[in-house]
């Protein structure tokens, strides 16, 4: 089974929720985004920062993860259906 393993992150753009693209080997899901402002300093302006908790999974472990979301939405749409 699949044990997703969350880290805090911080950004200085909004990341994308998932990023297959940035890295040829990996997938960063990403959840819990908050834009938080960051007061200005003597030698900074103030800015924006994004907080969140991320994900990193293979590829190949993502792919896995999506049929396994996909599985459970149809089983959901099954018993609703019901």
């Amino acid at each position: 089974m699949l044990k997703m393993q969350w880290k805090e992150s911080e950004s200085l753009e909004r990341p994308m929720e998932v990023d297959e693209t940035s890295s040829a080997f990996v997938v960063y899901l990403r959840k819990d985004i908050v834009e938080t402002e960051v007061p200005a300093t003597d030698n900074n302006p103030a800015t924006v920062k994004y907080v969140y908790k991320e994900a990193v999974l293979s590829k190949e472990e993502y792919e896995l993860y999506k049929m396994a979301k996909e599985a459970a939405a149809a089983a959901v749409a099954l018993l609703q259906g019901a």
